[in-house]
């Protein structure tokens, strides 16, 4: 704030400054001539009123002086938080200076507190003089700080880490920041208390302590005996919106694109618009889609639900896949996939059954669909697809899988059996010939021998596997393996069930298909639906 007038004293002269008037206010001319009564100071009123009237705002004569013996001005700021002693010599002579008189000037100016001595001290032992220093120094009051949140859980710096080989996947963000089941959230910061201050003048300054925090426990979210934590009480995600903090299991989001990266996520996901191409999204408890999926993949331990249509994704769902419609996919359900449409050019696995439920018009064409119970449609393969189209039901996906490996894996071991008995063969005869080996020639062979008795093990243990898994898919259960074709079977369509299959060479309307005795059954579509509906609770859709 700008003084309204100030005097400054020289060895020689009174020196006055007026500034103009701002907003109003102008110092208060008998103010200016009390405080020049104090100081014993003589003027000619003629030349104060001049200064006065002119109010220029710089320093003008006001007076000549001559002192004799030193002079000490104290003034504090206008806030009283400091205080500046200023010495003046005489004009002339030699006087001395007593530090009384600096005591006497403190006194006259009313500071009391924050006094620097030393600084004091070296102003008069330096002869710092006809300029301020100084002198006195206020505290002011601190306000104590508020209390507050820390969080621990959550990241800040959502730009994704290089792997070991130093390769950054910017599709994985790590926006999703999952937290289990009892891990720390956040702290909670108890307010500080304030400190109280005060002027030069001695006046105290109040300090206000800093205000507790409110939190509001939202879901999933418990607070510690000691009110000093907050913890997850179930897996998911932290939210926290102003004052209010929880722990949600679903995870929204508008699209998954460049801008969101992949999801990982310990509870649901629900994806307002679509999938593009090439993400991942991981909901544990379940994935629900509104809008399309590209070429991306989709995993869950729950249900994967997609109100559009996919082309192209890899699906893994613990429970039921379902969709508009499913092109070129690869789907493995733990227990149904549901086709709105079509499923078309796919691999369809599914523990308990694959149903494509538009009447007449849905189909499931080219491709390998199996299902470890039931598969429905209203029409399979196509009249004019050169793709082959195969429906397999009534065994477990995954043990016609596992069944699929161990032939393969039996293949190969026998091929390197046969491979190292060969070799074992060459250098037999080369023993007997050369009447012994060399020891290089005996280290090779006693190798040989190592590895082929580790693969004839292998090779034993596969076989009893493959003969125990063929059993299963032979037998299976009785109410086991059903195809619904409400319209039409195309020409070209292989349809197994357990180990029993025939390819269709004519179109057939209205047809069902089960096992009767080891044998397949083709009869009406009918028929067979009423036998499936007197062997489980459900009906086909």
């Amino acid at each position: 704030m700008q003084k309204l007038y100030e005097l400054k004293l020289t060895p020689n002269q009174v020196l006055l400054r007026v500034p103009p008037p701002a907003d109003g206010a102008k110092a208060n001319l008998s103010d200016i001539q009390k405080e020049l009564a104090a100081r014993g100071i003589g003027y000619r009123h003629d030349v104060l009123f001049e200064i006065y009237r002119r109010s220029t705002g710089q320093f003008e004569p006001l007076a000549t002086r001559e002192n004799l013996k030193y002079e000490i001005i104290v003034e504090a700021s206008q806030d009283g938080m400091e205080a500046t002693m200023t010495l003046i010599p005489p004009s002339r002579g030699d006087d001395k200076l007593d530090p009384g008189k600096i005591k006497e000037a403190l006194v006259r100016a009313k500071i009391t507190m924050g006094i620097l001595y030393d600084d004091i001290q070296r102003a008069v032992k330096d002869r710092i003089e006809n300029e301020p220093v100084v002198i006195a120094r206020g505290k002011p009051a601190v306000l104590g700080e508020d209390g507050g949140v820390e969080f621990v859980f959550e990241g800040s710096d959502p730009a994704p880490a290089p792997d070991p080989s130093g390769q950054v996947n910017y599709k994985e963000l790590g926006l999703v920041k999952n937290i289990n089941q009892g891990e720390l959230i956040a702290r909670i910061k108890p307010p500080q208390a304030g400190e109280d201050g005060f002027t030069v003048h001695g006046r105290e300054l109040k300090g206000k302590n800093g205000k507790a925090m409110r939190v509001k426990l939202g879901r999933n979210v418990q607070l510690s005996e000691d009110g000093k934590e907050l913890r997850a009480n179930s897996n998911g995600f932290v939210y926290h919106s102003g004052d209010k903090i929880s722990v949600e299991d679903v995870y929204q989001v508008d699209q998954v694109s460049a801008a969101i990266g992949n999801i990982h996520f310990a509870g649901v996901v629900h994806v307002r618009g679509s999938v593009e191409d090439n993400f991942v999204v991981e909901g544990q408890k379940g994935i629900e889609i509104a809008g399309s999926v590209g070429r991306s993949q989709l995993r869950s331990g729950g249900d994967i639900k997609v109100l559009g249509g996919v082309i192209g994704a890899t699906i893994e769902a613990q429970r039921d896949v379902s969709g508009k419609f499913f092109s070129e996919c690869a789907i493995q359900a733990g227990e149904n996939v549901i086709a709105e449409e079509y499923i078309l050019h796919s691999k369809v696995q599914a523990g308990k059954s694959v149903r494509v439920t538009k009447v007449p018009t849905g189909f499931i064409n080219g491709g390998v669909t199996r299902a470890g119970d039931m598969i429905s449609s209203a029409n399979l393969g196509s009249s004019v697809a050169e793709e082959k189209t195969h429906i397999e039901a009534g065994m477990r996906p995954n043990l016609r899988q596992q069944f699929d490996q161990t032939s393969l894996q039996l293949e190969k071991n026998q091929l390197a059996f046969d491979k190292l008995r060969k070799n074992l063969l060459i250098l037999q005869q080369q023993h007997e010939t050369n009447k012994g080996f060399d020891d290089q020639k005996r280290e090779t062979f006693g190798k040989l021998i190592e590895a082929a008795q580790q693969v004839r093990q292998q090779l034993l243990e596969g076989i009893t596997q493959f003969r125990q898994m063929a059993a299963d898919l032979a037998q299976g259960e009785a109410d086991q393996g059903f195809v619904f074709v409400s319209n039409t079977i195309y020409p070209g369509v292989t349809v197994q069930i357990r180990r029993a299959n025939v390819t269709i060479k004519n179109a057939l309307v209205g047809s069902g298909f089960r096992l009767l005795k080891g044998e397949l059954k083709v009869q009406d579509v009918n028929e067979v639906a009423r036998l499936y509906k007197a062997q489980h609770t459900k009906p086909p859709a």
